[in-house]
């Protein structure tokens, strides 16, 4: 089901932050997030911003000239192909399934790379660059999201290198229906403290 989300600044930040909302796979590090899912821009103090977090996944592929597949609904234990046709490159479900708890796909082409694409409300949550032919993606999707701040610049927003330069914290959304997120600490001098995220007031599913 969707979770909503209300994201609340308590904190003492006179930056106005970014706030940055991303998912991971599993395996990889920090430094291979594809974006950021979400940026809540100059989040200043008292701000509060609502997000859903959509229960359902698509899952799309660029091809090496930006173009795009059709997007497919794409739920755990489900195998995907990607492959070519008089059309371009298409992505069907296999007859196989895949692992139970991951999303996978093969990339099935004779040659050309592929950047593979999972998607929430149409916008990238998770992705993995350059598959090979013969190769195969496979995403662990948890109930889990990623929170972190980036300082205010155009340049950085969504970037690689505003989420490693930020706090992140992964925040189980397991059996919620409904929560705040609340960001505190912060402030400047002797009292400054780190920016820390609390889940609170949640209402189960």
């Amino acid at each position: 089901m969707d979770v909503r989300l209300n994201f609340i600044n308590h904190a003492d930040d006179p930056n106005h932050s970014q706030l940055l909302i991303f998912g991971r796979n599993p395996e990889t590090s920090l430094d291979e997030i594809a974006a950021a899912w979400t940026v809540i821009a100059d989040f200043r103090p008292s701000m509060t911003y609502a997000v859903l977090y959509p229960a359902d996944t698509g899952i799309s592929v660029q091809d090496g000239f930006g173009n795009f597949t059709p997007m497919l609904p794409a739920a755990p234990g489900q195998h995907f192909r990607v492959a070519e046709s008089e059309d371009g490159l298409i992505v069907e479900q296999a007859v196989a399934a895949g692992p139970p708890d991951q999303i996978t796909l093969a990339n099935q082409l004779r040659q050309g790379a592929v950047h593979v694409g999972l998607y929430k409300d149409k916008r990238l949550y998770l992705a993995e660059r350059n598959l090979l032919p013969e190769q195969t993606a496979a995403f662990r999707l948890r109930p889990t999201i990623w929170v972190g701040v980036a300082s205010q610049s155009p340049l950085d927003a969504g970037s690689n290198s505003a989420i490693l330069s930020s706090v992140a914290t992964e925040i189980s959304l397991l059996g919620v229906a409904s929560a705040d997120i609340v960001m505190t600490g912060g402030g400047t001098g002797a009292n400054a403290g780190p920016l820390a995220f609390t889940l609170e007031n949640v209402v189960m599913a």
